[in-house]
């Protein structure tokens, strides 16, 4: 005879079970699809399909940070290593190149200048609108360039995109946001 209360109990455990399978593969899946939805809104450009992956404070911040060690290197390799010199010249020009910094990843790293970019001018204040066209994104589908991603944390994905012709990889790093969100929080320049 048929025990059905066991066979129900045994329907309903592997229910359950493949449920918690489904949910920790969808939630595994999450940043590809987020990222998949952010590069088909760069595509179409979707400015608020684009606004909902990005963290344009952190992203400015990030930005910002790196942009001035590189102008602290820049200023010291132009110096040779002289500590007067670095001390004096570097100290004022990086005091004037600064606020440029501040200002260019500000209009340029926001809902308004991403407008303007995939409209092919340049921000507000940033050029003339009969300025020179604005570049383009670098074509991943190049024989040159190849792109990987990669869980780093639970809460950190990261998309590194390698030319070969240069060596220079640039990491886009996703943070998780509620369970199963993600957004650019920051880049790592080469």
């Amino acid at each position: 005879m048929i025990d059905l209360k066991a066979t129900m109990s045994k329907a309903v455990t592997s229910l359950i079970g493949a449920s918690i399978l489904g949910a920790g593969g969808y939630l595994y899946a999450t940043p590809w699809i987020s990222i998949n939805q952010f590069r088909e809104a760069i595509q179409a450009k979707d400015l608020p399909g684009i606004e909902r992956h990005v963290d344009f404070p952190s992203l400015r911040s990030s930005l910002k940070d790196q942009l001035k060690v590189k102008l602290s290197e820049e200023i010291t390799r132009q110096s040779g290593g002289n500590a007067l010199v670095n001390f004096g010249m570097g100290a004022f020009g990086y005091a004037l190149a600064e606020p440029m910094i501040n200002a260019a990843v500000d209009a340029y790293i926001s809902p308004a200048g991403l407008k303007t970019l995939m409209a092919g001018r340049p921000p507000e204040g940033m050029g003339a609108d009969s300025g020179p066209e604005v570049p383009q994104l670098p074509d991943t589908s190049s024989s040159d360039a190849s792109v990987s991603m990669a869980y780093k944390t639970p809460n950190l994905f990261v998309v590194a995109a390698s030319d070969s012709s240069n060596g220079q990889t640039v990491r886009f790093n996703f943070e998780r946001r509620e369970l199963v969100s993600w957004k650019l929080t920051s880049l790592t320049l080469p």
